[in-house]
């Protein structure tokens, strides 16, 4: 319903910046997407950052991990897209060719700021902004996510999984 046909597949081994919302690959039995991630980190050329409240072994292997009150990931990345749309760091070329609703969306997003979010979730404002910048500014990014994880396992998946979308598409990093 967010991205259409086709679906969405992150590219672990060459993304600049790596987002998970408690995806713990390297705790998961799909390796050659943990080769992927892992070969990346080791030759250094991608940031992981990670939204778990349990330390998970992708967790301990990220290069930020910010222990997330559980539930609360939807609240994070619709606040992540509040900083990159009210900022203007989105790749406006990528989303007036290839989105809808932008308008919308931008005017929906306006309550969900990171001061709002930083309530809910226990993660610093500040943070989430800087990590909305950091995305933003990445050559290549990636959020990935598991539809067992996404959807059916956690509170607000759905709509995490639709804000995940967004924040790829805002970025410009769909197909990317």
């Amino acid at each position: 319903a967010t991205i259409g046909a086709g679906g969405y597949v992150p590219d672990l081994a060459r993304s600049a910046y790596i987002i998970s919302f408690g995806w713990d690959q390297f705790g998961k039995g799909k390796n050659a997407w943990a080769r992927a991630l892992a070969t990346n980190l080791a030759n250094g050329t991608g940031k992981l950052v990670v939204f778990d409240p349990r330390l998970s072994v992708t967790a301990s292997k990220a290069d930020e991990w910010f222990p997330i009150r559980p539930g609360t990931d939807h609240a994070v990345a619709m606040a992540m897209i509040n900083v990159i749309i009210n900022e203007k760091l989105y790749d406006h070329d990528f989303v007036a060719k290839n989105t809808s609703g932008f308008d919308q969306l931008a005017k929906m997003i306006n309550p969900y700021t990171p001061q709002w979010a930083s309530k809910i979730s226990d993660i610093p404002a500040e943070e989430i902004s800087s990590i909305a910048r950091e995305f933003s500014a990445a050559p290549s990014a990636c959020i990935p996510m598991h539809k067992r994880e996404a959807i059916q396992v956690r509170a607000n998946g759905w709509s995490l999984s639709r804000a995940i979308l967004i924040l790829m598409a805002l970025t410009g990093n769909i197909e990317k």
